[in-house]
């Protein structure tokens, strides 16, 4: 059986902190960065890339720069 391919763990931290900071649901965020709930789930498991489009609508939903996704220690 192939080895799963785990994704940087610092960008699952993030977007996991944020998601529940703001309070909301893997539904909701899906819905209005226009990004499939079960690919944030993918994404919050270390599954899926959170690539750059996906880094771009997410970072523009939360209000933070792109940096911020990849940095979970930095401050606005």
């Amino acid at each position: 059986m192939a080895e799963k391919k785990l994704y940087p763990k610092v960008y699952a931290d993030r977007l996991r902190k944020l998601l529940t900071a703001k309070g909301l649901t893997k539904r909701q965020v899906g819905k209005e960065a226009k990004i499939h709930e079960s690919d944030i789930g993918k994404m919050e498991r270390r599954e899926a890339a959170i690539g750059v489009h996906r880094a771009y609508r997410l970072a523009k939903f939360f209000d933070v720069p792109i940096r911020e996704l990849c940095n979970p220690d930095r401050t606005r």
